[in-house]
């Protein structure tokens, strides 16, 4: 169990009663929402959200296949993370999420542990500059932006 001290409260994700804050969210850190692409994802990963002081300020799925993995501080990316690991190790299933390089918080976290890069590896390329990626943890295939 990795614990990382934090003032985040996690709960299990309700779609119907949450998609609203995931919708605003992903719409400050990716410029647009996901709506039907959650409504899939929640069908194969258990999802959760990240509360302060009693509002929603991230989310996250967590699976065979982790992620995407969406805060709007940064920082607490070590919290969901070791959260998300721990979550795995109950399991005896391996952890590990799509990480966008400037994402720093999250990259820290997976050096400090010694997590290993993908012998696959995908490059995101767009043509127009958006959304806050080191706020921001893609799922495979990162094709679904």
């Amino acid at each position: 169990m990795v614990e990382v001290k934090t003032d985040l409260r996690i709960e299990s994700i309700q779609l119907e009663l949450h998609i609203q804050a995931v919708n605003r969210i992903d719409r400050e850190l990716i410029n647009h929402t996901r709506e039907a692409l959650h409504r899939w994802i929640i069908t194969g990963r258990d999802g959760f959200i990240y509360k302060r002081k009693g509002e929603i300020v991230g989310y996250g799925h967590v699976g065979s296949s982790s992620g995407p993995f969406a805060v709007l501080d940064e920082n607490d990316f070590p919290a969901v993370l070791a959260h998300a690991e721990s979550l795995m190790a109950q399991r005896a299933a391996d952890f590990g999420a799509e990480t966008p390089l400037i994402n720093t918080k999250a990259v820290q976290y997976f050096v400090e542990r010694k997590y290993q890069i993908d012998s696959f590896s995908a490059i995101f390329m767009s043509n127009v500059r958006f959304g806050k990626f080191e706020n921001y943890m893609c799922f495979s295939p990162e094709f679904f932006m």
